[in-house]
């Protein structure tokens, strides 16, 4: 577990430092959550390798819970393939529909296979966070999304309330 828990640290510093790259490209004043999640993100890995090497870490806590899920009954190994072909599939998608569609069906998926209890709720939660977090990167951290149809549109009701 040492050797992967270092490695993870590895690979994830490189692509910080491959994103701290690009930086440079992005407007100052979009620069601010994309450096604050790198130097997070690098931080929380170097912990935790340094925890390893100086052998500090104990059994991790979901060590258990973990090993259950894979080596579980073969419906709960359908349902977390699942739910990591839902944020692939977002990935994929995010560029071409936009942010707000792309957010907003994803989560509602990721919400349904994970069995979620009310779909109506599911759909409402997912199209909530959706836009909030639209609004959110766009408007007050300035951070570009990629923009479909219905992301414009909200936009430029935005600006249109401010002035």
């Amino acid at each position: 577990m040492r050797i992967f828990n270092v490695a993870s640290f590895a690979i994830i510093t490189g692509f910080g430092l491959l994103l701290a790259l690009q930086l440079p490209g992005i407007s100052p004043a979009a620069r601010t959550y994309p450096l604050v999640m790198i130097v997070l993100v690098v931080v929380s890995s170097a912990v935790v390798a340094v925890r390893e090497v100086a052998g500090w870490a104990g059994k991790a806590p979901l060590d258990g819970k973990l090993n259950a899920i894979l080596t579980a009954p073969s419906a709960r190994q359908l349902r977390l393939a699942a739910f990591v072909a839902v944020w692939l599939a977002y990935w994929w998608v995010l560029p071409v529909i936009g942010f707000m569609i792309a957010t907003a069906l994803a989560i509602f998926a990721s919400l349904y296979v994970l069995k979620t209890r009310s779909l109506l709720l599911a759909a409402l939660v997912a199209a909530v966070f959706a836009i909030l977090f639209s609004v959110l990167f766009t408007t007050v951290l300035y951070v570009p999304v990629p923009l479909g149809a219905l992301d414009e549109a909200l936009i430029e009701w935005i600006y249109a309330l401010q002035h």
